[in-house]
């Protein structure tokens, strides 16, 4: 092969190589703006559902630790239909007992649903952002990755009449369609740059000399 022809096949793999580094990072770039504006969009539905809370009547809830109480049925109404509309996994409020215990107040799923909390259900496994949350840093758009997709969460906190943090109001938005999409572009991509390359090394093969 002619050092012309050695050169400009060279020349043609650093360009795909620059290629893939670029769409590799283009495509991680998408997905984390996608993750912030859906964080984004989530901490806004957080804050209306925390205006939604009257602190007096709350803390009278969180005292009476019973889903008979009518606060609990007006709060319940009102997240059930800010998830509907809104297609949230939940919208959910916890706060600590005695012993440091994360435990659900409102749970807004249905209450059909196997995963459903009722009140007073201690949660094990409570994510940094809720406790960063209750500590006065509000969470936009924290995620992680489980078997149902990318679930995207915002926190806020919920204080009392005295301004002190008692709980922390939270939102879950699964973002599967949303991280599939730009895993198959990625793929498309990866795909189409494979088959040039291939098509290269086929040219390459047939005119050497």
């Amino acid at each position: 092969m002619s050092p012309m022809r050695k050169q400009l096949y060279a020349s043609i793999i650093v360009v795909i190589f620059c290629i893939v580094i670029v769409c590799g990072l283009g495509n991680f770039r998408s997905k984390q703006l996608a993750i912030n504006l859906a964080g984004e969009q989530v901490y806004t539905v957080v804050e209306r559902a925390a205006a939604e809370v009257e602190p007096d009547k709350f803390m009278e809830l969180v005292a009476s630790q019973s889903m008979d109480h009518p606060y609990y049925k007006e709060l319940y109404e009102k997240f059930a239909k800010l998830r509907e509309e809104n297609k949230f996994e939940n919208i959910y409020i916890m706060t600590k007992n005695d012993l440091g215990k994360w435990y659900y107040v409102i749970d807004a799923r249905s209450k059909n649903n196997p995963k459903f909390a009722a009140l007073g259900t201690v949660e094990e496994e409570i994510p940094v952002a809720m406790e960063n949350a209750i500590r006065g840093k509000n969470v936009i758009g924290d995620y992680y990755i489980c078997s149902r997709g990318t679930l995207v969460s915002s926190f806020l906190e919920i204080k009392d009449t005295s301004g002190q943090a008692t709980a922390v109001i939270g939102a879950d938005f699964n973002a599967k369609e949303m991280t599939d999409y730009l895993y198959l572009t990625r793929y498309i991509q990866i795909a189409i740059i494979s088959v040039g390359a291939l098509f290269i090394g086929i040219i390459a093969f047939l005119s050497r000399k």
